[in-house]
Order: structure tokens, then sequence, then C-alpha cells
């Protein structure tokens, strides 16, 4: 719209956007042509793990966290932290580790809990007598 040369008031309506904006896009397109308006990538401090130690850690977490040293099945981003400290010497907060997980392809995964009183046994009994009889007189 504004590259067709429209008026403030017609785009301000059209897309119900303020004033503001409009001049700020209008100012865009006259500096750098419709490529000024395009979504930039935020630009941000580069990650300190070279890319060879990115690979180094995927396959440490793939191995999973017993073989790395700890006493727990599963990884959690402090321990992660601890691990890229030991193995890189390079210390992250144990929040920014989930955004490097996440960058690996890597998502949390909450474990199932399960009741301490759970019997495998009543359950497929339940399962078996119980639930056919319920489902029957619904």
């Amino acid at each position: 719209m504004i590259h067709n040369g429209a008026a403030d008031d017609d785009i301000i309506n059209a897309l119900e956007v303020s004033l503001s904006s409009v001049k700020r896009w209008r100012k865009k397109i006259n500096q750098h042509g419709l490529d000024g308006l395009t979504r930039k990538i935020s630009s941000g401090r580069r990650c300190r793990l070279s890319d060879v130690q990115k690979q180094t850690l995927k396959q440490l977490l793939q191995k999973g966290a017993r073989s790395c040293g700890d006493n727990k099945a599963r990884w959690t981003t402090k321990i992660v932290a601890d691990l890229i400290l030991r193995q890189f010497q390079i210390r992250y907060h144990f929040n920014h580790v989930g955004k490097i997980l996440h960058a690996l392809n890597f998502r949390p995964v909450m474990p199932i809990r399960k009741s301490k009183k759970h019997d495998p046994a009543k359950v497929k009994r339940w399962i078996r007598y119980v639930w056919p009889r319920i489902k029957k007189v619904s």
C-alpha cells in the first residue's frame, strides 16, 4: 500500500495500525526499498561453543547422564551446564543451557510419575474384569 502511494489514513484504517507504524514503514521503504520491511534476525551474543564443541556435546548427551559421571538417569540444565564447564571450560548459566539444548534438537521430557501403590497386576485385572462391566452399563 505504501509502495503504491496510499495515504496514511487509508493504511491506518485498512490495517488497523498506528500512524507511528506507518511513518516508520515509509522511512524504511524510502531508505532500503521493500527489503527494509523484512524481519531481521535478532543479533545477540554469539554462542561461545564452537560447532565442533556443540557436536561433541551432542554426542555426550546422547550417551546419557550416567555415562558422563552423573548419578542421575536424566539430564537437567544444571547437570549439562556442569558438563560444559568440565569438558570445555566454558561457564553457562543453567537457564541459558536450555536454549543450547533446543538448538541441538533436544527437547524437555517430563518423567511419568506413578503412584508408589501402583500394581501392574491389579491394573491388568481391572482392565480385564471391571472396565468391561462399566462399559456395558454406560
